[in-house]
């Protein structure tokens, strides 16, 4: 029933001050378009909007090394090229050559782009010395090239620094209207010597509107043939002690501009290797990252809460079908709306909606229904409403359930946060009854009522030995709804990074949880820092938590024997109220750049699992995908499968 009164009303609000934006230019089209071939040439750029420079941001002082940028456009594609200085060019990571992927922990440069010149709704394109590249598609998409799209991306290491070149086709995005139009962009650069983080045009404290701004650019009409994307699978193989059988399909089609409906019958979930948590002691729920397509595809137009959610798909499972709607109604208004049904046993629906009536003001709505066997029925709503003040953003909202079992709760939250990047500074109210529950979303805990806050300080060193250092703290009260004492804590941090990469972290924490008083000390130790190709840390903790002494020690490995082969190894020992050990060993070797093997070991106890399989995937055309066990198993399983997709359109 709540699916027919998705009715949401919003009022008017005051307009935000505009600040001037670093660049602001007219759209140029070059004579002829540039040669992407990583080799920047003056005459083949001459006439692109141009600019240098960078600040760091977190201190807001000018980068060490500087950079240039080119960027033009046609009815087609928008051109991007960068040269990066470096006094130290032997330093430059470059390790990813594939399309699509990850680039943590190269050198990077990313050029970002709002289409709608909306400030909320950024594009992000980044790409590394070796041509290597990844996407950010606002709102989010899901890693398949036929949805995904390619750019071209082209990029060397020369005697001073490193040069990049782009292609970026305009179909790639979410588009607005044709016709003229003014975008916003920035760019980007990561530093892996230094590990900072560096903007052409900074955007802490809420100066969004710093960024540079492109007037009449001439945006291209869609094609106006719709398309059916559809990428039916299917998998054969044998599981345990009896031969298997699958097939489903998942589909994509963008219904008219900026409105896209994406589904899935039968999907397959059984093979996509879920993160394992650690084993960590927490007195709440944890819940480990979600990873599967389908809740990709659109996920930023789903947004049913913040530290408690209406909706969170971890929870389900499986469905039969389901379908989901979203995008833009106008440049400041979007939605969203899913449905997943199991037949004769469950249907969920979650609905959207958000408004920026301002560039730091925002409205969002949603509501969500869950119906299942056993007479479950569990409804929820959530709305709430936030503003940027100078450097911090306040924020109110209100989540409510009805639940069949526990009738109807609420939890109301309020407080504010920095927008500074490096300044952190925060302040949370929260009050939760005992009958909040939202089914099939997330919620640590209820019954409680209190307050929390927080800050710290990142501070970089240009000089010396030491890099950074960086301190928070934070603590909070809480109380039962009756009066009684609930919890307490108090949680201080510090890390100091040394200009080699080494990294110290210290935090201990002390506290009160119901008749139990808790303190832990932890130390860590990393080398080099942020470098997820070859990286040692060691940490361990030690304190008594829940009345019982608590230690645990972590090592983790990162290895890269040669370039196509990367080892990763994690292991803990944990002594609580009873031993527990983890082990996880992971590999992966890359054949071709969209071919490869990998695999996966797990030890926990004594108990073993692992997989191994070989992708074709991440390109163009048919993909392959040929695993031995089940990677989200506890124990061993022979299982062999063989899973083929063949992706096709069809013009509607």
């Amino acid at each position: 029933m709540v699916r027919f009164l998705f009715l949401l009303v919003f009022g008017c609000f005051l307009c935000d001050a505009q600040a001037i934006p670093k660049i602001e230019t007219e759209s140029v089209t070059l004579a002829k378009p540039p040669t992407i071939d990583g080799i920047i040439e003056a005459s083949e750029w001459q006439g692109a909007i141009t600019s240098s420079g960078l600040v760091d941001i977190v201190s807001q002082a000018p980068s060490l090394e500087d950079m240039r940028f080119w960027i033009a456009m046609d009815e087609n594609e928008i051109y991007f090229a960068a040269k990066l200085a470096d006094s130290q060019p032997s330093s430059i990571i470059a390790q990813e050559t594939r399309k699509n992927v990850s680039l943590s922990g190269n050198d990077t440069v990313t050029l970002t782009l709002d289409v709608l010149g909306t400030l909320t709704d950024f594009n992000a394109f980044t790409m590394n010395a070796a041509g290597g590249s990844q996407l950010q598609i606002a709102g989010g998409r899901a890693a398949k090239a036929e949805w995904l799209g390619q750019i071209a991306t082209v990029g060397r290491i020369t005697a001073d620094g490193w040069e990049a070149e782009a292609r970026i086709p305009w179909r790639i995005m979410r588009l607005p209207e044709a016709g003229k139009r003014s975008i916003r962009f920035n760019v980007r650069r990561y530093m892996s010597r230094f590990q900072r983080d560096y903007q052409w045009a900074y955007t802490g404290g809420g100066g969004l509107n710093n960024i540079g701004r492109i007037h009449n650019v001439m945006i291209p009409k869609s094609d106006q043939r719709r398309t059916l994307q559809l990428l039916p699978y299917t998998y054969i193989g044998h599981d345990d002690e009896e031969y298997i059988f699958n097939s489903g399909l998942d589909f994509r089609t963008q219904l008219r501009d900026r409105l896209e409906l994406v589904g899935s019958i039968n999907p397959d979930f059984r093979n996509i290797e879920n993160q394992i948590l650690s084993l960590d002691f927490s007195y709440f729920e944890r819940l480990a990252e979600e990873r599967r397509p389908f809740f990709a595809e659109g996920n930023s137009y789903f947004n049913t809460g913040y530290d408690s959610r209406l909706f969170a798909p971890q929870r389900i499972k499986g469905f039969d079908a389901g379908v989901k709607v979203f995008g833009k109604l106008d440049d400041r208004t979007q939605f969203g709306v899913m449905d997943l049904n199991t037949v004769g046993r469950q249907n969920a629906f979650v609905g959207t909606f958000n408004h920026r009536p301002g560039t730091r003001k925002n409205l969002d709505v949603a509501i969500t229904s869950l119906t299942g066997e056993g007479g479950i029925h569990n409804e929820g709503g959530f709305i709430n409403y936030s503003q940027g003040v100078g450097p911090y953003v306040a924020y109110a909202n209100l989540m409510t359930t009805n639940d069949h079992a526990l009738g109807t709760g609420h939890r109301i939250t309020a407080g504010f946060f920095s927008e500074t990047p490096g300044k952190d500074l925060w302040f949370d109210f929260t009050s939760t009854d005992e009958r909040f529950f939202p089914r099939m979303g997330f919620n640590f805990d209820r019954d409680f009522m209190g307050f929390s806050t927080g800050g710290g300080v990142v501070k970089s060193i240009a000089k010396g030995p030491l890099m950074e250092t960086a301190w928070f703290a934070n603590g909070g009260m809480y109380w039962r709804q009756n009066g009684d004492p609930y919890r307490r804590n108090l949680n201080l941090d510090f890390s100091v990074t040394w200009r080699s990469g080494l990294d110290v972290d210290l935090h201990a924490e002390k506290g009160r949880f119901l008749e139990f008083d808790d303190e832990l000390v932890f130390a860590s130790v990393e080398y080099p820092r942020g470098d997820r190709y070859r990286r040692y840390g060691y940490g361990v903790g030690t304190g008594t938590i829940s009345g019982k002494r608590y230690t645990s020690h972590r090592l983790t490995l990162a290895a890269q024997p040669t370039k196509d082969l990367q080892l990763a190894a994690t292991a803990q020992w944990l002594s609580h109220f009873e031993s527990a050990t983890q082990t996880i060993l992971s590999a992966s070797y890359d054949l071709h750049q969209n071919r490869a093997l990998s695999g996966r070991l797990v030890r926990q106890g004594n108990d073993w699992n692992g997989y191994v399989s070989f992708r074709q995937s991440g390109g163009l055309g048919t993909e392959y995908f040929l695993i031995l066990g089940d990677p989200n198993a506890k124990r061993f399983r022979s299982n062999v499968i063989l899973k083929v997709t063949t992706p096709f359109d069809l013009q509607i």
